[in-house]
């Protein structure tokens, strides 16, 4: 199909990096601190610091304690976290990075839809070792999972955008060509009567194994990573799409070449469905994000050569682009 005219109208946040330190921890330290940094200057609607903890501080006061990347602090006791602000998603939309394992390929991220963490909306404050909870909270990762690829140091870039309405925002990074790290916070489109909306998506790399994971088997056939809520009941979803498993077009036999007669690779719409008990159904789409065909290699752009590059693949997911930036890889 042509390529599809956006949405919504982004920043971008491209090429950052690279990212490699001396050992794994510093290689993460800087990552995740550049991540927190982009988020804080997009030049509308940025995220904002709600509350944040540097191991030796900490309190749900507004302030930046992550003001270089060596107050990242992992560990089972005093460690750090930072809870940040998207009002463009709801008015009080935030999510904690907690930084509580020794391992700094791990954290727990908390998403909070609507309430707000912190005392002040019903939670609590958190201290230097147990970060701050929210009423309607949401355990989006766990330091059951990683959130970078395993414990072998590697070069990392990482490429940010977000909509000029705060909507959506998505993170991906990259070693080689392979996306390690996927983090979505959304608002759904054509959102299904009655729910807010509000999606959060938390894509890692497996431990210890370098692999992409912005692939099919794990956000089509699987829905341990997608996440939402309703009510007051949390959920998981599916980013569907026409077909379904094995079957879904971009990985089936018509997907996986151009269309015979336009020679246009497809650009599959992604869909909210879930079948979660007592939320089972499909929800909403997905702003301006589409499966490609499993075919194409990460990293391949869309359009002609001669023009500007508007859609990016990573894995097997196409993003907006800049229509200028050569995207780099670790």
């Amino acid at each position: 199909m042509p390529a599809p005219a956006k949405d919504k109208t982004w920043q971008y946040s491209l090429n950052n990096g690279p990212y490699f330190g001396a050992a794994t921890l510093q290689t993460n330290q800087a990552m995740l601190f550049a991540i927190k940094g982009v988020l804080l200057a997009f030049g509308t609607l940025p995220w904002t610091v709600r509350g944040s903890s540097n191991s030796v501080a900490a309190a749900m006061d507004a302030s930046d304690r992550w003001v270089a990347s060596t107050n990242l602090v992992w560990a089972a006791g005093a460690h750090s976290w930072i809870v940040l602000r998207q009002t463009g998603v709801a008015a009080k939309f935030e999510v904690c990075f907690d930084l509580n394992t020794s391992s700094s390929e791990a954290m727990t991220v908390a998403v909070s839809p609507s309430a707000g963490f912190g005392v002040a909306n019903g939670g609590t404050d958190g201290t230097t070792s147990a970060r701050p909870t929210a009423t309607d909270e949401v355990v989006v990762n766990t330091t059951s999972d990683g959130w970078n690829s395993g414990s072998s140091n590697n070069l990392h870039w990482m490429h940010a955008m977000q909509s000029t309405d705060g909507q959506c925002t998505r993170i991906v990074t990259l070693t080689g060509s392979l996306p390690q790290t996927l983090m979505i916070f959304d608002r759904a489109k054509n959102a299904s009567a009655n729910w807010t909306g509000t999606t959060a998506i938390f894509g890692v790399g497996a431990s210890n194994t370098v692999s992409s994971v912005l692939t099919s088997a794990t956000w089509l056939d699987g829905k341990t990573k997608l996440f939402f809520r309703h009510s007051t009941t949390n959920g998981n979803m599916y980013l569907a799409t026409p077909g379904y498993v094995a079957a879904a077009f971009h990985r089936s036999a018509g997907g996986l070449v151009p269309h015979d007669v336009t020679k246009e690779w497809p650009f599959n719409p992604m869909t909210l469905g879930s079948d979660s008990t007592s939320l089972r159904g499909l929800w909403g789409t997905v702003y301006d994000l589409y499966w490609g065909s499993t075919t194409l290699n990460s990293l391949s752009s869309y359009e002609a050569s001669s023009i500007p590059h508007t859609w990016q693949q990573f894995g097997e997911m196409i993003f907006p682009w800049d229509a200028t930036t050569t995207a780099k890889v670790g």
